[in-house]
């Protein structure tokens, strides 16, 4: 999953397939005319790299308002993982396509980023409270940009939330399930090897006479099968081993399937994401 970036070339292709594909190297200089600025830039790269900013994030406005947000409570570490999130989505899935000011986003920006970006970034717990963390916390930084920077955010926020609350705990509580399948030591890390569970998910791999990797809507399920649609080629397949329910119809799992000869269902044997349904409009395959 990926965001399709036009090339800036204009020739109308994928960047990954035009003049992507040529080593870029951009550089651009920082001036420091003190002592004091350069103590300044000093402690904000350090600040920065607790929530993985890259340094491009210091030349542009977010950058210098999502630092400022972490001076607030340096040790907080919910407010930090949301740092993570959000300066992940703008200087790295975003990059030059990222708005030029707080003003000039979109609802579709706040959206993409609950999610399409959260879900993709979401960690599995074993309290499986990542939702209520990560809502609440967009919801103090939104609030803490309004009066900052004179936006109006809060509202469209609290309407995304009120809309895909439900669906992204759905997604919480599957992903949690499938991990544990895959990766039963994963809350033990004093046991858990997470290259024996690796090996053993590709053993089961190799049972498989064919294999599909791929993004899936589940458009139906019922205790013992689920039929998923594949968003890549519209083909259905009728799988056992999802353990989903009616009330999941319509989420989007990114993983894996898998046939032996001679059966008749699929068998779901590898969960890598797990997305409300609207994600799709902020999802592109190439």
């Amino acid at each position: 999953m990926r965001r399709l970036l036009l090339c800036y070339c204009g020739s109308g292709k994928d960047q990954a397939t035009c003049c992507g594909a040529i080593p870029q190297i951009n550089v651009r200089s920082f001036p420091i005319n003190s002592e004091r600025e350069r103590e300044e830039l000093l402690q904000n790269i350090q600040l920065s790299s607790q929530f993985n900013m890259r340094y491009r994030g210091l030349f542009e406005y977010y950058g210098k308002d999502l630092i400022a947000y972490k001076r607030e409570k340096p040790r907080d570490q919910n407010r930090n993982e949301f740092l993570r999130i959000i300066s992940a989505f703008m200087n790295y899935y975003l990059e030059d396509t990222c708005p030029t000011s707080w003003e000039n986003c979109q609802p579709e920006f706040w959206e993409e980023l609950i999610i399409t970006i959260f879900p993709l970034h979401m960690r599995v717990t074993p309290q499986k409270k990542e939702v209520e963390k990560f809502l609440l916390e967009l919801r103090k930084f939104v609030r803490w940009l309004d009066r900052k920077a004179n936006t109006s955010w809060s509202r469209i926020i609290e309407y995304y939330i009120e809309k895909y609350h439900a669906q992204l705990k759905m997604c919480e509580q599957l992903l949690n399930t499938h991990f544990l399948l895959h990766f039963p030591q994963i809350h033990a890390s004093e046991k858990w090897n997470p290259l024996h569970d690796i090996q053993i998910i590709k053993e089961v791999s190799s049972q498989f006479h064919d294999t599909t990797n791929s993004i899936f809507k589940i458009s139906s399920a019922n205790e013992n099968t689920s039929l998923i649609t594949d968003l890549w080629n519209h083909r259905d397949y009728v799988v056992i081993g999802l353990n989903s329910n009616r009330a999941m119809e319509g989420i989007l799992l990114d993983g894996s399937i898998g046939k032996k000869d001679g059966d008749i269902y699929w068998q779901w044997y590898f969960t890598e994401g797990v997305y409300p349904d609207n994600a799709i409009k902020y999802i592109t395959f190439t």
